[in-house]
């Protein structure tokens, strides 16, 4: 596919400008019965506040990013507490480093968005200008000559290729090799093709002196308080990396070794070490003790290194050989370990990693910013940002952001070319701000509720009054753990109901206890009038281009309803006739579009898709589409003919546009269109340019189409 080529080559090369890399941050690989029995100790925060753009200079205006959730103030009411109104300044003042936290997080979001737009768009510019100076018709044919000198795949390589993807292969209903060969014969065509296609553009920046000057983001930073922090490195320096860690979380196990590169790389910057001991990792709280108490003898990092090393065997009796191995005072040790005064700092210095809001462990900070990802590259890139000195600067219209040779290209050229794009960042930055609001809200109530029940009930915290509710929780009886067992057995590898039998109680147990919280907090809701009540934000219209699409009504109408679609995609079936159902019941009101969207994995959806276009050809789409959806399970060469003789198509016109460039061409710029939007997945609806996420029966339309 030649415009999916460009778009991978593009967004590939992207990725690797300025040092990005992907996040190395280890993901733990545990069994679904295992990953639900973990009390994990916070929910994941979204992202809440924008950064704002201001034009200057320009004979039309840079679009601005989301900047606030609209028709929403400080002193907007989001929800009724007690009969009382509960103010988004109410949240404000509970949770200031949690909006801090989200605000820093977004722009940070919105800063690589409009960077990676930039790149991609400075890109596209540069193998333009090579086209052309080539005397090509555009970058297409720049490409087609380029990885014209691709090989055909030897049967040894599509075999070796289907050894290895049998499994992923055969759950997509491809069970032979010879059902196999000619997609995988594509793909790795496609792949060389790629390949080379990279080699040259590697070369042609080179050549061109190609850069991205795209400016530093201008991220609110947080205080983080290092008073008593063990430092590795230089105290006094003006960088500090800060890590916030768990000596029983295996993830900061390999952070413990990566601080020690950044150490020998920058020995000049200080490395600040905050704990974070989590509930579920049984003696983590008794480890950061015992590391504090090595500390006071000046040996934090030889116990630190040491602990991290012999992870798996952490026990009481560990902290002492340690101390004995690195000829700590035994006695001195012993009484530090057991004291109330060394208990009462690392219980301090939790509750402090809290109130940073802090999801998880490893998280680390540089000078006050959250670093994102966890690999040498992606933090040399942060420390080199910071030793630079570069300061943020605005994105303005007349900003240089990338230069090829002799072309320079401003911040005006992204946006003018981007618009989509920038403003379905906003759609999503907006729809996150209104999810982070109401999770906010709800965490403002519960604690609220849960507070004043608490007290009533004589407790001093909320942990002592829940833990006094979830005594009450009943052990499953082994009838319920079997059972249990057979829901789960084919996510337990084989194992016995004996051998998982302790993990399933855990499990068991826990489902109960969520089960008395659920309920409790229905019965508090109803007890203290609690109503949400989150505005929706105002979405910006996106502009789609529906000048060839087909369509069931009036163009005239005073709605549009679009829906990207795939024809071996099992949810849009599900969703086609509804399509037809509303134009029907609206007639005067609602005009459907189709856009084409077919997914990479859907092995004849894009074929299906060109076949409808050449039905269309013949002003028979929707019959066809109809064909398609019916029988989206069999989808082929053979059924594509077949349904179009059914419909009486002129079979030489239909066959012949089958194997046209312009069917397939067609195809492929809905494709682009698509992959622009940022659409995800399909089905995908527009109403009036708006994503709509909403109960998509016929009934849902009344209020939305009035």
């Amino acid at each position: 596919m030649k415009l999916a080529l460009l778009s991978v080559l593009i967004l590939l090369v992207a990725s690797c400008q300025k040092g990005e890399v992907k996040n190395n941050q280890p993901q733990k690989k545990v069994e679904n019965i295992e990953k639900n029995s973990q009390n994990i100790k916070k929910n994941e925060k979204t992202e809440a506040q924008k950064d704002s753009s201001k034009s200057t200079n320009s004979d039309y205006e840079l679009i601005k990013p989301a900047e606030s959730l609209q028709k929403v103030t400080s002193s907007t009411a989001i929800g009724i507490f007690d009969g009382k109104p509960i103010l988004l300044s109410d949240l404000e003042k509970e949770y200031p480093t949690l909006f801090s936290q989200q605000d820093a997080k977004t722009k940070k979001e919105l800063h690589q968005f409009y960077e990676l737009t930039a790149t991609q768009h400075a890109m596209k510019k540069m193998i333009e200008w090579k086209a052309k100076e080539e005397k090509l018709a555009n970058h297409q044919e720049l490409l087609d000559k380029i990885t014209s000198q691709t090989k055909e795949p030897s049967k040894e390589d599509i075999e070796s290729f289907y050894k290895k993807y049998e499994a992923n292969l055969k759950q997509q209903g491809i069970n032979t090799l010879q059902d196999a060969e000619e997609t995988i014969k594509t793909y790795l065509k496609d792949s060389q093709k790629q390949e080379i296609a990279l080699k040259y553009v590697e070369e042609l920046k080179k050549s061109l002196n190609f850069k991205i000057t795209f400016p530093k983001a201008n991220v609110p930073k947080i205080e983080i308080d290092l008073k008593d922090a063990p430092i590795m490195g230089d105290s006094k320096s003006s960088i500090i990396l800060t890590i916030i860690s768990d000596f029983q979380c295996p993830f900061c196990s390999k952070a413990a070794d990566l601080i020690h590169e950044v150490n020998k790389k920058y020995p000049n910057i200080g490395i600040a070490f905050k704990h974070f001991p989590l509930d579920f990792h049984p003696l983590a709280k008794r480890a950061a003790i015992a590391s504090n108490c090595a500390q006071k003898e000046g040996k934090f990092w030889e116990y630190h290194d040491t602990l991290f090393k012999k992870q798996g065997e952490i026990s009481e009796e560990l902290f002492l050989i340690i101390a004995d191995t690195l000829s700590l005072n035994k006695d001195k040790f012993k009484t530090c370990l057991n004291s109330k005064e060394a208990l009462e700092k690392v219980e301090s210095q939790i509750k402090y990693s809290e109130s940073l809001e802090i999801q998880g462990t490893p998280t680390m900070f540089l000078n006050g910013s959250q670093v994102d990802g966890f690999s040498i590259e992606q933090l040399s890139i942060a420390i080199e940002s910071e030793l630079s000195g570069e300061k943020p600067k605005p994105l303005t219209n007349d900003l240089i952001i990338a230069s090829f040779g002799s072309t320079n290209i401003t911040w005006a050229d992204v946006v003018k070319e981007n618009q989509n794009k920038v403003k379905m960042e906003d759609i999503q930055q907006l729809q996150k701000q209104k999810e982070f609001l109401a999770q906010t809200a709800s965490r403002y109530v519960s604690e609220k509720m849960l507070n004043i029940e608490a007290k009533a009930k004589g407790f001093d915290s909320i942990q002592k009054y829940m833990e006094s509710v979830l005594k009450e929780t009943s052990t499953p009886t082994d009838d319920e753990l079997k059972k249990t067992f057979e829901q789960f057995k084919s996510n337990l590898g084989g194992a016995t109901f004996e051998q998982v039998k302790d993990k399933l109680k855990a499990y068991q147990i826990q489902m109960n206890q969520q089960a008395v919280a659920k309920k409790l907090m229905e019965e508090l809701y109803a007890k203290y009038k609690v109503l949400l009540n989150i505005p929706e934000p105002e979405l910006p219209s996106i502009e789609i281009n529906l000048k060839n699409s087909p369509l069931i009504g009036k163009k005239e109408s005073s709605h549009t309803l679009v829906v990207f679609s795939d024809f071996e995609c099992p949810y849009c079936s599900k969703f086609s006739d509804v399509l037809e159902k509303v134009q029907k019941e609206y007639p005067e009101k609602v005009t459907v579009y189709f856009k084409h969207f077919p997914l990479s994995f859907h092995q004849n959806a894009f074929s299906a898709s060109v076949a409808s276009y050449c039905a269309q050809k013949q002003g028979n789409f929707w019959e066809y589409h109809n064909k398609l959806f019916a029988n989206h399970g069999q989808l082929n060469d053979a059924n594509f003919k077949l349904w179009s003789e059914e419909l009486k198509l002129n079979k030489v016109e239909f066959e012949k546009c089958l194997k046209s460039d312009e069917a397939k061409n067609f195809i492929l710029g809905e494709l682009q269109e698509a992959q622009d939007l940022g659409i995800q997945g399909t089905p995908t609806f527009y109403l009036d340019g708006k994503p709509y996420n909403g109960n998509f029966e016929v009934e849902s339309f009344k209020d939305l189409l009035k």
